[in-house]
């Protein structure tokens, strides 16, 4: 996608304000903030249709599709986990420069203003690949979108500027 312009994720209403919850907490990427992940889940459902659990979901069901011989109760966790990862690249991938990287590719950029890779980046790169790849869930609305971000940012200036010394 080299002649169109990546989307980007931080430019999508609700997910800088999870980025800065998460880069101004300074918790580590290992940890789990009360109701983050929820918050991060409702963001994602509300841009894409579908949540980091959906597309793990979504795969399980797929799977199953394509193997009728398995019976639920046979199934192995580890081994539809192994699956799992075999499918989606950005899920075998360890870092998340690796995981921007590989999300540029097919159109999406999850970097910071900065140019780093984006701290909630394991909160969606799953999703965006499944939708970049056209798996699950769908594209938000642009138009909306950027309108929702801009009100976002504006309102990021603004407390920016009343925070200011006199």
């Amino acid at each position: 996608m080299s002649t169109n312009a990546l989307r980007r994720l931080i430019d999508l209403p609700g997910v800088r304000a999870l980025e800065n919850k998460l880069v101004m907490e300074r918790v580590s990427r290992n940890q789990h903030l009360d109701g983050f992940r929820n918050a991060c889940e409702d963001v994602s459902f509300d841009l894409f249709g579908i949540t980091r659990g959906d597309v793990f979901e979504e795969f399980g069901k797929a799977y199953l599709r394509d193997h009728p011989e398995k019976d639920v109760v046979e199934l192995d966790l580890d081994d539809l986990q192994e699956a799992y990862k075999a499918t989606y690249k950005t899920e075998s991938l360890g870092w998340e420069e690796d995981k921007v990287e590989f999300l540029k590719s097919l159109g999406w950029d999850l970097t910071n203003d900065r140019g780093t890779a984006l701290s909630i980046t394991d909160y969606f790169c799953r999703q965006v690949e499944a939708v970049a790849t056209g798996r699950a869930g769908a594209l938000p609305d642009l138009e909306t979108a950027s309108a929702e971000s801009w009100g976002e940012g504006l309102e990021h200036a603004a407390r920016a500027f009343k925070r200011r010394p006199k």
